[in-house]
């Protein structure tokens, strides 16, 4: 797939990604963190879907023939591995942190029942 305006544009795409990906930081808000991971997500996407597009276009042995195409589906690949593995871990710690409020709520709760059953004797 060769079209000069599309390849300027996945250019573009791949500085703005690359630009973003610097903008991460120690010390950066959550909100900063959060807005970077998405719109890294985003280009991640747009990224596959571009490679997609590549080998749709032409048969998969030339496609697969080609260095860089491979070296784009491997990259785009674990990118977009990393995206899904990022949320869900996201995912997996907000339940072990709403779990863990939950027991510490009970606890409380048991700890509070305890407390007043021996100021009643």
């Amino acid at each position: 797939m060769s079209h000069k305006t599309f390849e300027a544009f996945i250019t573009a795409c791949i500085v703005a990604n690359t630009i973003t990906l610097m903008a991460v930081h120690a010390g950066m808000s959550e909100v900063g963190e959060t807005i970077c991971f998405y719109i890294n997500a985003a280009f991640s996407f747009l990224f596959f879907v571009e490679v997609l597009l590549r080998a749709a276009c032409t048969s998969w042995e030339l496609f697969k023939r080609d260095g860089w195409n491979m070296f784009d589906l491997i990259i785009v690949s674990v990118s977009i591995f990393d995206v899904m593995l990022s949320i869900i871990l996201d995912q997996a710690r907000l339940f072990e942190t709403a779990s863990i409020r939950m027991n510490t709520f009970h606890h409380h709760h048991f700890a509070r029942v305890s407390y007043v059953g021996w100021d009643t004797e």
